[in-house]
């Protein structure tokens, strides 16, 4: 595992060094922006919550876009062509730093415009459906020991306070990407918050398929994808060994969205398709390209 993290930052710092020559590299402009909130801001979070957002806010105005531009694509795009283009990968950074910092403080209808602006700077408007739950973890920057929450629960979570009508849409992305990424197949309080909210939006038949799909598939496949792709020495494997563990853990979610359709659970909601098999299709997608990633550095490193 650790040749791998280091093979993908040095690929990173080299292509930007190729491409952007002697100026800044979005690359280089976003560690920089990391760096300011982690010895800036971060530290006035817990003690001096609207002195830190101060100072996040202006930096961002002095930085990004206008307001009245949130949530409408992504930085990359609103930045193109103008004086600030260079800026964009920092402003990912500061706009994430603020939705948490808005979202932390029970600012929640101030948060909704960050947010939808989180939600395009991951790339994730062509993807959303699909429950890709890569794009959508922890919210701002990272600093241990500091622990956020995943940017698909807080999303729903800040829909739902404000009772948008938006909110059931991303109830089950939500959920489902906590119980695959941050609880143990046995956590029950997730599932009874989980089916609790989906017994609010979607009623009786809500509940019992939420109640149905942890119970009957995700307490069986969370395990054993675990030991598949984490556990029993699985991150200090070689590249050929992660292949076949990868191909393993796409079997087992195959198996899952198999019974998955035996259940019923394949039925649209809401006129829109299962959130269960969209989730489901979306591990098999994953496993699947981790599988030929695998198996290519395996012959290029003669394993």
């Amino acid at each position: 595992m650790t040749r791998r993290i280091t093979l993908t930052h040095t690929v990173a710092a080299s292509l930007a060094t190729l491409v952007f020559g002697g100026c800044a590299s979005p690359y280089s402009v976003e560690q920089d922006a990391e760096k300011w909130v982690k010895s800036d801001v971060i530290p006035l979070e817990s003690q001096q919550p609207e002195r830190a957002l101060s100072l996040l806010q202006q930096r961002f105005d002095e930085t990004c876009i206008p307001a009245d531009r949130l949530g409408k694509g992504s930085f990359y795009a609103a930045l193109r062509g103008t004086s600030r283009e260079q800026n964009y990968s920092a402003c990912k950074v500061y706009n994430e730093e603020l939705a948490w910092l808005l979202y932390s403080t029970g600012q929640y209808q101030k948060a909704i415009s960050h947010l939808n602006q989180v939600w395009w700077s991951r790339e994730t408007a062509r993807t959303y459906d699909e429950t890709d739950c890569t794009k959508l973890g922890d919210l701002g920057v990272f600093l241990a020991p500091r622990i956020t929450k995943p940017f698909s629960k807080v999303y729903f979570d800040t829909l739902d306070r404000v009772r948008s009508e938006n909110a059931g849409k991303y109830l089950h992305k939500a959920y489902l990407c906590e119980l695959k990424m941050f609880t143990t197949p046995e956590n029950a309080t997730i599932r009874d918050a989980f089916a609790t909210s989906a017994r609010k939006y979607f009623g009786e038949q809500g509940e019992r398929d939420v109640r149905t799909y942890v119970d009957v598939i995700h307490v069986k496949m969370a395990s054993a994808s675990y030991d598949f792709v984490v556990g029993n020495g699985a991150l200090a494997a070689g590249y050929r060994e992660s292949a076949g563990r990868y191909a393993k853990a796409a079997e087992l979610y195959r198996n899952a969205l198999a019974a998955t359709q035996r259940l019923g659970l394949d039925r649209p909601l809401n006129g829109q398709p299962s959130p269960y098999v969209a989730h489901l299709r979306t591990l098999i997608a994953g496993a699947d390209k981790m599988v030929k990633l695998d198996a290519s550095l395996a012959v290029q490193y003669s394993e």
